[in-house]
Parts: C-alpha cells; sequence; structure tokens
C-alpha cells in the first residue's frame, strides 16, 4: 500500500491524504479546507466507496453521513442542516427505497416520503402535524 498526499499551491497546507493498492484508492480518504478543517472523510475498497462516509461543512459540522457499499450508497443517508438532523433518506444499492424523513429543528418529523427504486410513490407524501 502506498500513502498519498497532495497540498494547496498558495498555502503549502495539506489538501488531501489517502492510500493507494495497485494504483487504486484503499482505506481512508481525507480532504482538507485551505484553513485546514476536515470536509470529507471518506473510505474506500478497490478503488469504489465503501463503508461510512462523513461529509463536513466549512465550519467543520458534519454535514452528510452516509454508507456506501461496493460503490452504491446502501442504507441510510442521515442529511444535517447547522449541527442537526435535518432528513433521514433510505438506499439500497445506489437508490431511494423506504420511508424518507424531514425533520424541523425541533427534531419532529414534519414529512414522511415512499421511495422505490429512486422513484417516489404515488400518495406517498404524509405531512405529520
Amino acid at each position: 500500500m502506498k500513502t498519498y498526499a497532495s497540498y494547496y499551491t498558495n498555502t503549502q497546507c495539506l489538501k488531501e491524504q489517502c492510500a493507494l493498492l495497485d494504483g487504486k484508492l484503499h482505506g481512508n480518504y481525507f480532504r482538507y479546507s485551505q484553513c485546514g478543517k476536515l470536509i470529507e472523510k471518506l473510505h474506500y475498497q478497490a478503488g469504489q466507496l465503501h463503508g461510512i462516509c462523513r461529509i463536513y461543512d466549512k465550519e467543520g459540522q458534519l454535514k452528510q453521513l452516509a454508507r456506501y457499499r461496493n460503490g452504491w450508497l446502501n442504507g441510510r443517508m442521515l442529511i444535517y442542516q447547522d449541527g442537526q438532523l435535518h432528513a433521514i433518506i433510505p438506499f439500497v444499492a445506489g437508490k431511494k427505497s423506504g420511508v424518507m424523513l424531514i425533520i424541523d429543528d425541533e427534531r419532529n418529523v414534519i414529512s414522511k416520503l415512499q421511495f422505490k427504486d429512486d422513484k417516489q410513490l404515488d400518495n406517498a407524501i404524509v405531512r405529520v402535524s
């Protein structure tokens, strides 16, 4: 396994760091902003996203958490706004499948949407009061 790193040319601060196995991304991949904050922490296996991946906003707060399997979104993707959970989106083999939940700032479920194979099912919007 070979370690790779690149740097911002104007500051020489670390931009990205990863490992390569047989020329493919393998293991954790880190990407940083110009001011050194972590932007992405992804996990690869043989060149494909595989495992838990995290994306952060410019303040360093978690923006998205998702699980990949062999390059496909698989499981729940969690979307955050201002540090609060805003949506839960279920995926199976890269397609939205299941009930997507929209959550307000008080952590109440305000909307449910039913998906199958990436398509929203008819009459599947449920407003929760």
